[in-house]
């Protein structure tokens, strides 16, 4: 039986607009489909401070970017500060269950097989 563990997605964060529904774009092609949630992990030395630990559904603009439907108008702006200690990223964390293609059971609960 194959291996049905899920494993978030974890991409690095390389802007994020400050816009009616922010725009994130990512450093690689993150594989994430429209409904998901992920939440974002901002460290303080790239501003926007006002996002860091929030989630919320996403709409996939392409593969290394999507909307993010929270409103990020009056944050503060996300900036790469020079060096980099830390990335921002954002992570899988859910999705609405309609979207999960052959999601029908859990192999790793002996009570849901």
């Amino acid at each position: 039986m194959a291996n049905t563990l899920f494993v978030p997605a974890r991409k690095v964060i390389s802007n994020i607009t400050n816009a009616v529904r922010a725009v994130i774009t990512v450093t690689e092609p993150h594989d994430y489909i429209s409904g998901e949630y992920v939440r974002i992990h901002i460290a303080p030395e790239h501003g926007m401070i006002q996002l860091a630990q929030k989630y919320a559904p996403i709409e996939v603009i392409d593969s290394v970017s999507f909307y993010l439907n929270i409103d990020t108008r009056m944050f503060e702006p996300f900036v790469l500060p020079v060096p980099e200690y830390q990335s921002c990223q954002c992570v899988a964390i859910g999705s609405i269950n309609e979207l999960l293609q052959g999601a029908v059971h859990n192999s790793l609960n002996p009570f849901f097989t």
